[in-house]
C-alpha cells in the first residue's frame, strides 16, 4: 500500500493523504479506487476539449465505445507495477511531466496518446472481460445510454409513481410481489430461489444441501442462471423449494459481477468495480432491500412505490413551496381520493402564513387636547447625524394625534426639551399638560 502511494505524481499528494486518514485503512483495491478517480476528474478538470466525458458510456447499435481514461493494475502482492504499460498517469516518476499529444501516432486514433495505445504496449488483463461484459450488456435494447459515475457517493432523486404507492405495499410474508422478488442477503453464501421457472438454463448444484440459521438443512433440487436485468446475471443459483424468498448473495453477485454493493438507509447500488456502471439496485421495504426491475439508462433515479398517497401529498406540498392542499386537490385529484384536504394540518403554514390579531378598537381617548401626551426616547443611533444627534424624543397628543419630535445629543438632554415643549404648548395654544405617559425610561 505504502509503496503503491509513494509512486504516484506529486499532483496527487491530496488524495495521498485522504487514503492514509481513512477508517478502517483500506486495501490496495480501493486506494486504487480513490486515486484513479480523482486523475480522473483532474484529467477533466485540465482538458478543454469538450469531448472528455470521463465518465459515460454510450452503446449505439449494439457497440459500445468507452471514452480515453488512464488505469492502473495491481498485483496480487499489492504492488504497482513499473513497466510503464498503464501507469504514465498515475504512477510515473515524482516531477515527470506529463505530455498530451494531438492523438496516438502509431493508430492514429485521436482518443489516446501513444504512451497509452493498447496496440502498441498490450492490452491489460481486464480487457477480454470487460469486453464479454460489454458483448453481453449490448445483446438488449440498443440506443440508449448509460453513465457511469466515477464517484461511489451517488446523488439519486427519487422518483414518485402515482397510483402504484398503495398496492405495491407488502402487508405481510406471504405476499405474493415480495414473494418474487429477490432479496438482497449479504448473509447467504449463495443465489437461492424456490421457482425453477426463473432458470434461463439449468447447471449442476455445487452442493445438495443448504443450512439456515437454526442448522435446518434444506435439500437442493437443481441450479441454472437467472436474467433479472440485462446488466445483473446471476449464474450458479440453487433451486431450493423448501424456501418462501428469493436470495441474492452479496458475496457470490461481488465475486461473479465484480462489482461493489452499496448500502443506503432507503436503498442499495450495485456498481462495476472496473467502469463504475450503476448494474443493479435495490429498495428498503421492511428493514429488506429487494432488488428492482433495473432498466439501463435510469441510474440517476430510485423507485419509491412504498410511498403512501398521504407521503406523496407531503412531498409535493414541500416541493412546491407550501401551497394550500385546497389548491394541490385541482393539482393532483388522484393522490386526494377518498382524502380530506382539511385533515391535512402543517404546522410550518400555520406558523409562517399566520397574521397578528389585531388590537381592539380602543374607546379611552381624551377630549381635550393636551389632557394626555404620550412620550418615549429612542436611541442611541448607529449613525450620527451631520449636528451630532444620536437620540430623539417623541411627544403624541392622545386627543388630536399631533406628534413633535426633538433630536437629542445625549439623553440626559431629555427634562430640558420637555421644559421647552411645555412652554411651547402654553404659549401657542394656550393650554396645559394634564398627563404625561412615558415607559418609564427613567429619562424625565
Amino acid at each position: 500500500m505504502y509503496t503503491f502511494l509513494d509512486g504516484l505524481d506529486d499532483r496527487l499528494d491530496n488524495i495521498r493523504s485522504d487514503v492514509l486518514q481513512l477508517k478502517p485503512f483500506p486495501t490496495v483495491e480501493q486506494a486504487y479506487a480513490y486515486v484513479r478517480r480523482e486523475a480522473i476528474r483532474q484529467t477533466v478538470m485540465l482538458t478543454n476539449n469538450g469531448n472528455s466525458t470521463a465518465a459515460a458510456m454510450v452503446s449505439r447499435g449494439g457497440k459500445t465505445y468507452l471514452p480515453r481514461q488512464q488505469t492502473l493494475q495491481i498485483n496480487r502482492a499489492g504492488m504497482a507495477p513499473t513497466a510503464g504499460r498503464n501507469l504514465h498517469h498515475l504512477a510515473r516518476p515524482k516531477g515527470q511531466v506529463e505530455s498530451e499529444g494531438s492523438g496516438c501516432s502509431h493508430c492514429g486514433n485521436m482518443k489516446h496518446t501513444r504512451e497509452t495505445c493498447f496496440k502498441l504496449h498490450g492490452y491489460p488483463d481486464w480487457w477480454s472481460e470487460l469486453k464479454t461484459r460489454k458483448q453481453r450488456t449490448s445483446s438488449g435494447d440498443t440506443g440508449q445510454a448509460s453513465l457511469a459515475n466515477t464517484k461511489p457517493q451517488l446523488s439519486l432523486a427519487p422518483l414518485v409513481e402515482s397510483g402504484e404507492a398503495a398496492t405495491s405495499l407488502p402487508n405481510d410474508q406471504g405476499n405474493t410481489e415480495s414473494k418474487n422478488d429477490w432479496i438482497v442477503d449479504s448473509g447467504a453464501t449463495d443465489h437461492m430461489t424456490y421457482c425453477s421457472d426463473d432458470f434461463s438454463n439449468t447447471t449442476e448444484p455445487r452442493r445438495t444441501g443448504i443450512s439456515n440459521a437454526n442448522g435446518v438443512v434444506y435439500p437442493v433440487t437443481g441450479a441454472g442462471t437467472v436474467h433479472i436485468s440485462t446488466s445483473l446475471l446471476l449464474t450458479n443459483t440453487l433451486l431450493v423449494p423448501s424456501l418462501s424468498n428469493k436470495l441474492l448473495s452479496v458475496s457470490q453477485v461481488t465475486e461473479d459481477l465484480n462489482c461493489v454493493v452499496l448500502m443506503y438507509p432507503k436503498f442499495c447500488l450495485f456498481q462495476d468495480i472496473l467502469t463504475k456502471e450503476i448494474i443493479g439496485r435495490g429498495t428498503k421495504r421492511e428493514g429488506l432491500y429487494y432488488v428492482d426491475d433495473f432498466n439501463i439508462g435510469n441510474v440517476n433515479t430510485v423507485r419509491r412505490s412504498l410511498l403512501t398517497k398521504e407521503n406523496q401529498i407531503w412531498l409535493w406540498h414541500y416541493r412546491l413551496g407550501h401551497p394550500s392542499f385546497s389548491y394541490m386537490k385541482y393539482l393532483f385529484p388522484e393522490l386526494f381520493l377518498n382524502l380530506n384536504y382539511a385533515e391535512f394540518k402543517c404546522e410550518t403554514c400555520i406558523l409562517a402564513k399566520s397574521h397578528r390579531v389585531s388590537f381592539l378598537i380602543s374607546l379611552n381617548k381624551s377630549d381635550t387636547p393636551f389632557a394626555l401626551v404620550h412620550s418615549d426616547v429612542w436611541g442611541p443611533s448607529p449613525i450620527t447625524t451631520v449636528s451630532g444627534m444620536r437620540w430623539f424624543v417623541t411627544f403624541v397628543d392622545d386627543c388630536t394625534r399631533m406628534t413633535w419630535l426633538y433630536l437629542l445629543k445625549r439623553k440626559d438632554e431629555v427634562f430640558d426639551v420637555f421644559c421647552m415643549f411645555e412652554a411651547m404648548v402654553h404659549t401657542q395654544f394656550s393650554a396645559n399638560i394634564q398627563i404625561l405617559r412615558s415607559d418609564n425610561g427613567g429619562s424625565m
